[in-house]
């Protein structure tokens, strides 16, 4: 096999390679946006669970002073 052969195939593969380390890049970036998004998401709700929380041990102490 001629050296320009040789020299064209080895620069397909580089390419080759370049592109799967690209795609894996965008990946890994999307699953860390989704990641950041679903701990903002959980956080959230957390926050929420604790303001209804505090709200029903106001309506029970509020029940409980009246009785």
């Amino acid at each position: 096999m001629p050296w320009q052969a040789q020299e064209g195939d080895q620069r397909q593969k580089i390419l080759a390679g370049n592109q799967k380390l690209f795609e894996g890049s965008e990946r890994l970036n999307e699953t860390q946006r989704i990641a950041y998004e679903s701990e903002a998401i959980g956080t959230q709700t957390i926050i929420d669970l604790k303001r209804q929380k505090d709200t029903l041990l106001r309506a029970r102490d509020g029940v409980s002073n009246r009785v």
